[in-house]
């Protein structure tokens, strides 16, 4: 729900469409269907969002905590 960059304006849309598309959020809806046709439970699909978030702080951690590339190598495998 927020712009392409921090700071970023997002004057190509308007507040309307950003609320119209949040009621349409594919990831709250599977989320629901989930739920609904009894596949998982609220409980499970909140210990997997926890899961997640640790994944993602962990990794956040390593990159923080990792070197910088070396010049020399920092642009292998980058396409452009």
């Amino acid at each position: 729900w927020n712009g392409h960059w921090i700071g970023d304006p997002e004057v190509y849309r308007t507040k309307e469409e950003v609320e119209l598309w949040k009621t349409k959020c594919p990831i709250k809806r599977l989320e629901k269907y989930l739920i609904n046709n009894n596949i998982t439970t609220e409980e499970e699909l909140l210990r997997i969002e926890k899961e997640v978030i640790a994944e993602m702080d962990n990794a956040e951690k390593f990159a923080l905590e990792s070197l910088e590339p070396n010049p020399d190598t920092a642009l292998d495998y980058v396409y452009f």
